[in-house]
């Protein structure tokens, strides 16, 4: 199905986790880490925070406060419109490598409706955000 062959943990369904109490917003804390609803098992599911797997967009916080606007925009925007546009109550799949040393899991987004794959998508629109071990 994806591009991406390297051997991953588990991979599960997706959906976005919104705000509903306060405006209905996808829940994006920068251009690479947001917060999803996944489905691995019969119906159940579990809210966790993805990192995207290879990819370090600028922080929201830092010195590169516009290039971190943008980038965040991008994954919203992709995130939304991929959810919106889909035929799945479960539009993603979260392909999951492990864990970080903050408890988000290190992951492929990938649209179950055309294949593409978030990570991709950010290496491919901006410079200078491929993860630097």
């Amino acid at each position: 199905m994806s591009k991406i062959t390297e051997k991953y943990l588990y991979e599960g369904i997706a959906r976005l986790c919104k705000e509903k109490e306060i405006d209905d917003t996808t829940i994006v804390y920068d251009g690479d880490t947001f917060d999803v609803f996944v489905s691995t098992w019969h119906d159940s599911f579990s809210k966790e925070t993805v990192r995207l797997r290879g990819v370090d967009t600028k922080e929201l916080y830092g010195e590169n406060h516009k290039d971190a606007v943008t980038q965040t925009n991008f994954t919203k925007k992709w995130l939304d419109s991929k959810e919106e546009n889909s035929p799945y109550h479960y539009p993603f799949i979260v392909r999951n490598y492990g864990e970080d040393s903050f408890g988000r899991i290190i992951a492929d987004i990938i649209d179950r409706k055309s294949d593409n794959i978030l990570n991709e998508d950010i290496l491919n629109e901006f410079e200078n955000v491929k993860y630097k071990e």
